[in-house]
C-alpha cells in the first residue's frame, strides 16, 4: 500500500539534527493513516520482543540489528585480554559485509561520542536501503520510524551529557 499522504507531511530527519518529534506523536500519527495491518507491522517493527512477522523489510533490519550488535561484542571483547565474545552473541540470517566494516571503522575511534555516531549511521543506512525507492511505501515509513528512533535516541543522549557538564560546572562552583 502506498502512503502519499502521511509521508509528504513527514518533517524530514537529519542523524545530527534535533528530531523533529516524539516517538509517540509519530506512532499516534500513524496510526491514524496507516491500514490496521499495516500498524501492526509497524508497531513490531518498534517493539522490543523478536515475535516472527511476515514482512521482508522487519525481517532484514532485525537480522542487521543483530549483526551489527554481534560485531560490536566481538569488537568491545577484542579490546579485553581474556574476555570471549560467544556467550553474547545470537543468530541471525544474512550477512552484511557493510555492517562488519563499519564497526571496525568505528571502534578504529577514540572518541566515544564519536563511535556511536558511526554505529548510529551504520543502522540508518541500512534502514534506507531496506526501504528501496518508492519513497511513499510502507516500508520508507519504516524506515523513517527507525531512524526518527535514532534521532530521538541521539536527542536524549545529548541532554544527558548538556546535564552532566551542566551538574560538573556547578560542583566546581562555576555556576
Amino acid at each position: 500500500m502506498s502512503y502519499p499522504y502521511l509521508v509528504s507531511t513527514l518533517p524530514m530527519l537529519g542523524i545530527d539534527k534535533q528530531a523533529p518529534m516524539t516517538m509517540d506523536a509519530f506512532v499516534e500519527l500513524c496510526r491514524e493513516q496507516l491500514s490496521n495491518d499495516d500498524f501492526k507491522k509497524l508497531e513490531a517493527l518498534l517493539s522490543e520482543d523478536d515475535q516472527p512477522i511476515n514482512n521482508t523489510f522487519i525481517k532484514e533490519l532485525r537480522a542487521a540489528e543483530t549483526q551489527l550488535r554481534n560485531a560490536i561484542a566481538r569488537a568491545r571483547a577484542a579490546k579485553l585480554d581474556g574476555v570471549e565474545a560467544s556467550k553474547w552473541l545470537r543468530s541471525h540470517d544474512g550477512f552484511d559485509v557493510a555492517i562488519e566494516n563499519g564497526v571496525v571503522s568505528a571502534f578504529q575511534e577514540k572518541n566515544p561520542a564519536l563511535r556511536q555516531k558511526v554505529l548510529d549511521q551504520i543502522l540508518w543506512d541500512k534502514a534506507a536501503e531496506l526501504a528501496g525507492f518508492d519513497e511513499f511505501s510502507l516500508e520508507a515509513i519504516f524506515a523513517y520510524a527507525i531512524q526518527l528512533r535514532i534521532c530521538n535516541i541521539r536527542n536524549s543522549q545529548s541532554d544527558a551529557e548538556k546535564g552532566a557538564a551542566r551538574l560538573a560546572a556547578v560542583a566546581n562552583g562555576k555556576i
